[in-house]
C-alpha cells in the first residue's frame, strides 16, 4: 500500500509520498497493477494538472521510515483544489488500496467528510504542533546539510547560504509562517509550549498581492516583488529625519510607516504593481520579524527557526528576517532556515502513524458485526469481488490491446530508426564536404594575410617619411611662436607701464575729488543743524504756548465748576435743612441703609484709589518708555556719520517727536476719561441723594424714635467722618503741594462747612443733621480726590514736556559734538 502524510493547511496542501525501494520478490508480484500505476505517476512527473507540483529538488533518497528504506516525495497544491485531487484519487483507483491517510492542519479536520464520500478514506488526524516538530527533527537528523543561516544578508555579492550544525538544538524557537503564523518555544523533543502568533502571514501577503497587482498565484506574486522597491511605497526614516537618527540608533533606509507614501495623489500615481507587491512582503516580513524577536528575547532563547512554505522561493523575506535578527540584537539572535521549509507537518504525521489506526474492511468498521450483518456483508463483498473479476478481465482485453499497439509502436520505431541511421550517413558526407571546404578557405585566409602584411609594410615606409616632413614643419612653427612670445611679452610690459601712470593719476584725481565732497558735505551738514535747531526751538515754543493756553482753559473750567458746585450745594443745603427739621428718625433699618452705603461710598473710593494707582504706573511705565526711546536716540547720533545718516537721524527724531506727541494725545484721552468718570461718579451721588430724599419723604409719616439713642450713632459717624476727612486732607496735600491756593481755599471752605454743620447738628440733635454731615463728607471727598486726581495729571504732562525737550536739545548737542570731532 502507498504511505502518504498530508499537512492540509489555510493555503497550500503540503503531501509526503514514501516509495519503499527494499521490496522483495514476493512484495513485488504481489503488488497489484494499480499501486503500480500510483507509483509511477507520482514519481515520473513533476507537475499534475495546472496547480499540482512535485519538488523534486527536495527529493530525499535512502531514508528509513518505520523499518523500510526508500524516497521521500514532497508534493503541494492549493488547498482550494482539493475536489480535484479527490476525483484523481478516485480516478487513480487510490481507494481499493488504502482506507486511512494520516493528515494534520486544520483541513484534516474541514476535509474529513469529504474523504469518506469521495474517495471511502478515513483521516487518522494528528496534532499539527507535534506533527511540526517531529518531522523536522527527523529530516534534520537525516539530512546533514538541511540547516542554514544567510550571510551578508544585505550585500547581494556576497550573501550566500552557510550550513549550520543543528546537533544540540535545544533550546530554539520555532517559527511557522503559513497562512497565519504560530511561535513555538522548544526545550525538548515533546517540551514545547506555543508562546505566541499573528494573524498576518504568508496568506494575507498572497491575499493583498492578489488585491493590489491582480496576480493569482504565490510564485506570481514573489515574481512581482522581486523586480520592485519597496521604497516609493513605504515611508523610511530618513523620509521624516533627512538621514539616521541616532538617538535611538535607526538606520535611515529603515522603514518607518508602512505604506506611508500612498497618501500621495502623486506618489499613488507612480508606483507600480512591482513596487506594491514589494513592500506588502516587507510589511508582513518585518512584522512577523518584529514579532519572532519579542517572543526570542522575552523566552531568552538565541536561535530562532523560520519554518513554512511562505519562505519557499522567497529569498527576500529570509534575508530580511536574518538581517533583522542580527541587527536588532546586536548579534545575539541568528535566524535559521530549512531547506524543507513547509513540509515537516506531514512527515511528522506519516512518521506517527502506524497502519493499524482503524480495523476496517473496505473503509467498513467489522469488530461489531454480528454473524447475520457479516453474512450481509460478505455476500456484499462477493458481488464486489465478480465484478471487480469483470473489471480485470476489462483491463486483460484492454492490456492485450496495449501489447499490440507496442508491437506496432515498436515497428514504427525500428524504421525511424533506420532513417535516423540514414540520415548520420549523410551527416558524415556533408561533414567531410565541411572539412574539404574548410581548409580551401583557410588558404585562401593565409594569402590574404600575406597581401595584408604586405600592404602594412609599404604603409609604415610611406607614414614614416610623412612623419618625418612634419616633425620639420612643426620645429619650424615652434620656433616662430617662441619669437612671437617674447616680443608679445615686451608689449606686455610697456602696456603694464602705461596702465600703472594712468591708475596714479587717477588716484590723485579721486583723493581731489573726495576732499571736495567731504569739505561739501561738512558745509551741508552744518546748515542742516542749524535749519533742526531753529525748527526745534520754534515747535518747543510753540508747544510751550499751546499748553499754557491749555492749561489757562482747564483752570477756568475748574473754577467755574467749583463755583457751580457751591452754589448747587448751597441750594440743596437749604432745601435739606428745611426737610430735615421736620423729620425724626425711629427706624432702625434706615440706619443699617446709611451704613450699606457708607460701604458703597467707601469701595468706590478704593476704586477710584486703584485707578489712581494704576494712572502712575502707567505714567511710569511710559516714562521707562521714553528713556528707552532716548537710549535708542543717543546710540542712533553716535552712528552719525555723513549726511545720509544726518538725514535718517532726523526723520528717526521726527518719528520719535509724533510718537511723544501720541503719548500726550493718549493720557489726555485718558484724561477724559478720567473726567467722565467723575461725572459719572456725580451722577451716582445725584442718584443716592434722589433716592435718600425719597427715603426722608417716607420717613416722614413715622416719628417716635429715640432721640438719645441717635446721639450715641450720631457722635460715632461724626468722628469717623472727622478720621476720614483727616485722611483725605493729608493725601491731597501730599498730592498738591505745588497749587498751594487752590488746597487753602479748599481747607477753608471745609472748615466753613464743618463749623456750618456743628452749628446744625449741636442745637437740634435731631436726624436731619446727620444726613447733612454725611451728605457732605460724600461731597468733600469725592471733590479732593477728583481735584488730587486732575492735578497730579498735570504735573506728570509738565515733567515729560521737559524732559523730553531736555532730552532733543542733549540729542542735538552730541550729534553737533560728533559732527565737528
Amino acid at each position: 500500500m502507498p504511505w502518504f502524510g498530508m499537512d492540509i493547511g489555510g493555503t497550500l496542501c503540503k503531501l509526503v509520498y514514501f516509495e519503499p525501494k527494499d521490496i522483495t520478490i514476493d512484495e513485488a508480484n504481489a503488488e497489484v497493477e494499480t499501486l503500480k500505476n500510483i507509483r509511477r505517476y507520482l514519481t515520473k512527473n513533476s507537475a499534475y494538472g495546472k496547480t499540482g507540483h512535485r519538488d523534486a529538488h527536495l527529493q530525499m533518497d535512502n531514508v528509513r521510515i518505520r523499518g523500510r528504506r526508500g524516497t521521500l516525495h514532497f508534493i503541494r497544491f492549493p488547498t482550494s483544489e482539493m475536489g480535484n485531487f479527490l476525483a484523481l484519487a478516485k480516478s487513480k483507483g487510490m481507494a481499493n488500496l488504502v482506507t486511512s491517510v494520516c493528515a494534520t492542519g486544520g483541513g484534516a479536520f474541514k476535509f474529513e467528510e469529504n474523504f469518506q464520500k469521495e474517495v471511502n478514506m478515513n483521516l487518522a488526524k494528528f496534532d499539527e504542533l507535534d506533527s511540526l516538530i517531529r518531522g523536522m527533527l527527523y529530516i534534520e537528523t537525516t539530512n546533514p546539510h538541511e540547516c542554514y543561516y544567510w550571510s551578508d544578508p544585505t550585500d547581494d555579492n556576497k550573501c550566500q547560504k552557510v550550513p549550520f550544525d543543528f546537533s544540540e538544538p535545544y533550546p530554539f524557537l520555532l517559527v511557522n509562517i503559513g497562512s497565519g503564523v504560530s511561535i513555538l518555544a522548544v526545550y525538548g523533543p515533546e517540551n514545547y509550549k506555543r508562546i505566541s502568533g499573528t494573524s498576518l502571514g504568508g496568506g494575507t501577503f498572497l491575499g493583498l498581492c492578489c488585491l493590489l497587482t491582480g496576480c493569482n498565484t504565490f510564485e506570481e506574486a514573489i515574481e512581482l516583488a522581486t523586480g520592485g522597491d519597496n521604497t516609493r511605497v513605504d515611508k523610511l526614516v530618513k523620509d521624516i529625519y533627512g538621514g539616521d537618527y541616532g538617538p535611538f540608533g535607526l538606520p535611515g533606509d529603515l522603514v518607518a510607516s508602512s505604506f506611508g507614501q500612498m497618501n500621495s495623489t502623486e506618489r499613488r500615481n507612480a508606483v507600480t504593481k512591482e513596487d506594491l507587491a514589494r513592500a506588502t512582503l516587507v510589511t508582513i516580513t518585518n512584522n512577523i520579524g518584529s514579532i519572532a524577536r519579542m517572543c526570542a528575547v522575552n523566552e531568552k532563547i538565541e536561535r530562532v527557526v523560520f519554518v513554512g512554505n511562505f519562505l519557499r522561493v522567497n529569498p527576500i523575506s529570509m534575508k530580511l528576517l536574518a538581517y533583522a535578527m542580527d541587527y536588532w540584537s546586536k548579534g545575539t539572535l541568528k535566524a535559521l532556515f530549512l531547506e524543507h521549509e513547509g513540509y515537516f507537518g506531514a512527515v511528522g504525521c506519516l512518521l506517527q502513524f502506524n497502519g493499524k489506526a482503524v480495523d476496517s474492511v473496505e473503509g467498513v468498521d467489522t469488530t461489531k458485526m454480528n454473524r447475520e450483518q457479516l453474512e450481509v456483508y460478505a455476500h456484499k463483498i462477493l458481488e464486489e469481488l465478480e465484478r471487480e473479476r469483470e473489471e480485470r478481465n476489462f483491463f486483460q482485453i484492454e492490456r492485450d490491446k496495449l501489447r499490440t499497439f507496442w508491437e506496432i509502436t515498436r515497428h514504427q520505431l525500428d524504421e525511424a530508426r533506420a532513417q535516423g541511421r540514414n540520415k548520420e550517413r549523410e551527416k558524415e558526407e556533408l561533414a567531410e564536404k565541411h572539412e574539404a571546404e574548410l581548409k580551401l578557405y583557410k588558404q585562401k585566409v593565409k594569402h590574404l594575410t600575406y597581401e595584408h602584411q604586405t600592404n602594412l609594410s609599404e604603409t609604415k615606409a610611406e607614414h614614416s617619411v610623412a612623419l618625418k616632413l612634419a616633425q620639420d614643419d612643426h620645429a619650424a612653427q615652434e620656433n616662430e611662436l617662441i619669437n612671437d612670445k617674447s616680443e608679445l611679452k615686451k608689449l606686455q610690459k610697456e602696456q603694464e607701464l602705461a596702465y600703472m601712470n594712468e591708475i596714479r593719476a587717477l588716484k590723485l584725481r579721486h583723493s581731489e575729488e573726495t576732499n571736495n565732497m567731504t569739505r561739501k558735505l561738512e558745509s551741508e551738514a552744518a546748515e542742516l543743524e542749524q535749519k533742526y535747531e531753529q525748527k526745534l526751538s520754534s515747535q518747543y515754543e510753540w508747544l510751550t504756548l499751546k499748553h499754557r493756553m491749555e492749561t489757562t482753559e482747564v483752570e477756568e473750567r475748574k473754577n467755574a465748576q467749583i463755583a457751580n458746585l457751591l452754589k448747587n450745594h448751597e441750594n440743596a443745603f437749604t432745601e435739606m435743612k428745611n426737610y430735615y427739621n421736620e423729620i425724626t428718625l425711629n427706624n432702625l433699618s434706615l440706619i443699617k441703609s446709611m451704613k450699606e452705603q457708607m460701604d458703597a461710598t467707601k469701595r468706590n473710593e478704593e476704586r477710584a484709589k486703584k485707578q489712581a494707582r494704576e494712572l502712575t504706573a502707567d505714567n511710569e511705565k511710559r516714562s521707562a518708555e521714553l528713556k528707552v526711546a532716548r537710549e535708542n536716540a543717543a546710540e542712533l547720533a553716535r552712528q552719525l556719520a555723513n549726511y545720509e545718516n544726518n538725514k535718517q537721524c532726523l526723520a528717526n527724531t521726527k518719528r520719535r517727536l509724533a510718537a511723544v506727541m501720541r503719548d500726550l494725545e493718549n493720557l489726555k484721552w485718558e484724561n477724559e476719561v478720567l473726567e467722565l468718570r467723575f461725572e459719572k461718579c456725580q451722577s451716582e451721588r445725584d442718584e443716592l441723594h434722589s433716592r435718600f430724599v425719597s427715603a426722608i419723604l417716607e420717613l416722614q409719616q413715622k416719628t417716635g424714635l429715640k432721640n438719645a439713642l441717635l446721639e450715641k450713632k450720631l457722635e460715632k459717624l461724626y468722628n469717623l467722618w472727622e478720621q476720614r476727612e483727616a485722611e483725605i486732607g493729608g493725601e491731597a496735600s501730599v498730592r498738591a503741594r505745588s497749587d498751594s491756593a487752590t488746597t487753602t481755599k479748599t481747607k477753608e471752605k471745609s472748615q466753613v462747612r464743618r463749623k456750618t454743620i456743628k452749628r446744625e447738628i449741636r442745637p437740634h440733635h435731631s436726624f436731619p443733621s446727620i444726613s447733612f454731615c454725611f451728605f457732605s463728607f460724600l461731597l468733600s471727598g469725592h471733590a479732593k480726590k477728583e481735584r488730587g486726581r486732575k492735578m497730579a495729571t498735570r504735573i506728570d504732562e509738565q515733567r515729560t514736556k521737559r524732559t523730553f525737550t531736555s532730552q532733543l536739545s542733549r540729542e542735538a548737542s552730541q550729534a553737533r559734538v560728533k559732527h565737528e570731532g
